[in-house]
């Protein structure tokens, strides 16, 4: 097992990328992206669109049900209300915002994937539950988490794998993220735990104001069981 861990306590700043620049990062995660489509979201966008860049979708949620293997959900600036969806993905995808500080997520539950997934400059906000899990099933393998310049906060857990996985879960790079104002009776920002672990790093995040109510409070753990 390689693990490369880097934490930081003062914030990253980036520019604000445009698509193309974005894009061609999606293009050098995810080989099945080079014959994907991008499904557009903007806040005043409808679901009735087709979701292209003149006529976007106005949900995440129809984002992600339209997505196809390798497809890439672009969501514009705005805060989008996610209350009750959870959804599980079984293709390769990528969520890319505009910017992470003005592209929000909220009130959301957790989105389980059981293949590559790339986030990119996205904030997510007040999830009841684990925001990203990663589900490698026995006999299958994961390969291929990116998550870069997202925020999350006020919520009490941001990737965990939960005891779910029983397969392998590789190559994962989560990077200039910030996980703050984070309560609840168990807290772990990143927890890669079950499952066979692999080709681990997580570098230039930031973690502030982590609290625990009863079970203990995680930064980062990552190990197999």
């Amino acid at each position: 097992m390689r693990i490369q861990m880097q934490t930081r306590c003062r914030l990253s700043s980036i520019r604000r990328s445009h698509l193309t620049e974005i894009l061609a990062v999606v293009l050098f995660h995810t080989p099945l992206a080079v014959a994907a489509t991008t499904h557009h979201v903007a806040p005043d966008g409808s679901d009735t669109n087709p979701g292209t860049e003149e006529a976007p979708f106005r949900t995440v949620q129809q984002g992600t049900k339209h997505a196809g293997p390798g497809d890439t959900v672009y969501i514009r600036a705005g805060t989008y209300d996610l209350s009750g969806f959870s959804t599980t993905i079984d293709r390769p995808l990528s969520l890319i915002g505009e910017d992470k500080k003005s592209t929000v997520l909220a009130n959301g539950g957790t989105l389980t994937f059981s293949r590559s997934l790339t986030v990119l400059n996205i904030t997510f906000r007040n999830f009841s539950r684990t925001v990203l899990k990663p589900l490698a099933r026995e006999g299958e393998t994961l390969d291929g988490i990116f998550v870069e310049h997202c925020v999350f906060e006020n919520l009490s857990s941001g990737m965990n794998t939960g005891k779910d996985p029983r397969g392998v879960i590789t190559n994962v790079r989560i990077s200039n993220c910030e996980f703050r104002d984070m309560e609840g009776t168990g807290v772990a920002a990143i927890a890669f735990v079950y499952g066979l672990i692999s080709d681990v790093r997580i570098t230039n995040n930031s973690f502030k104001n982590l609290k625990s109510t009863r079970k203990g409070c995680t930064a980062v753990v990552v190990g197999s069981n």
